[in-house]
């Protein structure tokens, strides 16, 4: 087997590239989120940037919308029919340009949802299309972020905000010295190694970086691995997710082809065992027939055997199976011999026989009398369908 090559051993677990920032940053992590590498790279050279399990790539907050709507909870599918409804009332533009993405539910169990030009996404798309992207972030939405604050680090040459659980942007320096104005009695938290503004130097609760050679990364990695949204969704589907939907419809397509087998197996052991059934009824209602001639069995051989045997006086029943038991191979190995009707009492029974002859009836009670039997032809009369005479039986002497 060859071996890896160099840059397939140093493989990393998870790749994540600040794309608002230039030039783009981003680190690499291990499976327990620890930072392995850090750098910046230009468009151009997104290629070269180390291989990865999977890459998350963290985009302008600016340019998606939050939302948060009032929809009840319904299917999947009726619910990405119902979020562009939902949505228009807070894009600006036509809804039917927008890509909406719905996240989890507040506390008060509204929707939260963000909505992106689906231009943008095609941009994002095709920027990003060498790394084979498996998530796609707002980064302002990664800010970490408690109650009763604001939020802030820096992006390049704007300001990231969270100040809420589904609110976030990112804004000029000067937009965001407006937007802070609106919370005075929430505390200013600012998060990465860079310096804020002049203006609220003495307003931030400055947090130390936890990795200065990180940069903002270090700050957003976290919630980059669990992100809480991932526009790529619909049209824009992760390719390693549609590999695996088609290597799931490959196996949802060996799995109709062995249903389909199974049911053509089922079908063909349905049809021996019907004929089989067909068999034994054949064999149930001939023997039947055999004992009652003049009664139709109709497929009901049981009930209508059990209804005759109940005709029978009290005590008068005692030994009949037993007696019918020794008779039957008889009478089965003699054909064409016909039982015409049957009369049991007093542990004797009697058989209304046509043969073809005298001698057949002889032979008949012989081979009974063989059995440890007592038979005996008590009449017989010949006409032109054969001999016809009566046959008692009883069990012999013990």
């Amino acid at each position: 087997m060859a071996k890896p090559s160099r840059r397939e051993a140093q493989r990393a677990a998870h790749l994540i590239i600040q794309a608002s920032s230039t030039p783009m940053a981003w680190c690499t992590c291990d499976r327990h989120g620890d930072i392995e590498a850090v750098g910046h790279c230009a468009v151009d050279e997104l290629a070269s940037l180390p291989p990865a399990d999977s890459v998350r790539v963290l985009v302008d907050a600016g340019q998606v919308t939050p939302m948060r709507l009032d929809l009840p909870v319904m299917s999947k599918h009726r619910l990405a029919q119902a979020l562009v409804w939902a949505a228009e009332e807070h894009v600006a533009g036509p809804v039917e340009d927008e890509h909406v993405v719905a996240a989890g539910r507040t506390a008060a169990g509204e929707l939260m949802a963000v909505a992106v030009a689906r231009a943008r996404m095609d941009a994002w798309q095709s920027l990003f299309q060498v790394l084979n992207v498996d998530a796609l972030i707002p980064d302002a939405l990664c800010l970490p972020w408690q109650p009763g604050t604001v939020s802030l680090a820096r992006s390049g040459e704007t300001i990231l905000m969270r100040w809420d659980e589904w609110a976030f942007a990112s804004f000029s320096a000067e937009v965001a010295s407006l937007m802070v104005d609106q919370w005075p009695s929430s505390s200013l938290v600012w998060w990465g190694g860079d310096e804020p503004p002049d203006e609220w130097r003495d307003r931030v609760d400055r947090q130390a970086p936890q990795a200065p050679n990180a940069g903002m990364l270090a700050e957003l990695k976290d919630r980059a691995l669990n992100p809480p949204i991932n526009l790529l969704t619909g049209p824009w589907r992760p390719h390693r997710v549609r590999g695996g939907q088609r290597q799931w419809h490959r196996v949802a397509r060996w799995a109709a082809a062995v249903g389909a087998l199974a049911l053509v197996s089922l079908a063909v052991e349905q049809q021996v065992l019907s004929h089989q059934a067909a068999t034994a009824r054949d064999d149930v209602k001939a023997q039947f027939a055999a004992l009652f001639p003049d009664q139709p069995a109709i497929g009901r051989e049981r009930e209508l055997l059990e209804r005759e045997l109940a005709q029978l006086r009290f005590g008068q029943a005692a030994g009949l199976l037993t007696l019918m038991v020794r008779v039957q191979p008889i009478i089965q190995a003699n054909q064409p011999l016909v039982v015409d009707a049957l009369n049991y009492s007093e542990g004797q029974l009697e058989l209304s026989l046509t043969a073809d002859d005298v001698a057949s009836l002889d032979r008949v009670v012989q081979q009974l009398n063989d059995l440890s039997l007592q038979a005996s032809v008590s009449s017989a009369t010949l006409s032109s369908a054969g001999a016809q005479g009566r046959v008692r039986v009883a069990m012999g002497e013990s």
